[in-house]
């Protein structure tokens, strides 16, 4: 649990911003103390989701840190959503911190929406591409080869087996 702290600690020191969604509204006087808590808000986390995703790292610089601690905060004391941080991960955003993010907001997205038949190998997938999508999308990206070959990979049709070996194998 360590490791994600400190790298959520990193997705937080990083600057962000792009103006998408101006309707969207952070979750404002939120409750997160009891198991029953976090289903209630499963639709807010769905939308921060989309809205982070969609604004770039260097628009609404603020309005990103209060949607970031919202969801963070909700991902962390779910008891529905237990995300692995893996090596792979840390390569993957290594250059681009905020993609670790994006990563762990494709997974928890899919988790919502895949309640009654989730499995963690989709949920990865989801993960990784949504962190590739983040990438091409950001202009302020700086260049990671790793992933670079992963969207050459997804091209290729071959993503969904890296993930279901390399990824899922390395710790």
């Amino acid at each position: 649990m360590k490791p994600i702290l400190f790298l959520i600690s990193i997705l937080f020191c990083c600057q962000t911003t792009k103006v998408h969604g101006q309707d969207y509204q952070v979750p404002k006087n939120y409750v997160l103390k009891q198991k029953d808590d976090y289903p209630k808000y499963e639709q807010d986390v769905l939308k921060t989701i989309d809205w982070l995703e969609q604004t770039a790292w260097n628009d609404q610089i603020q309005k990103r840190e209060e949607a970031k601690t919202f969801i963070i905060k909700w991902i962390e004391g779910s008891p529905d959503i237990s995300i692995e941080v893996n090596s792979e991960i840390i390569k993957l955003s290594k250059n681009n911190p905020e993609l670790l993010g994006s990563y762990m907001y494709g997974y928890t997205k899919y988790a919502i929406l895949n309640k009654s038949q989730f499995d963690l190998i989709k949920a990865k997938i989801e993960g990784i591409k949504a962190l590739l999508s983040k990438y091409k999308f950001e202009t302020a990206h700086k260049k990671n080869s790793e992933v670079e070959k992963l969207i050459k990979l997804d091209a290729e049709g071959k993503l969904e087996n890296w993930v279901a070996t390399d990824f899922a194998q390395s710790k």
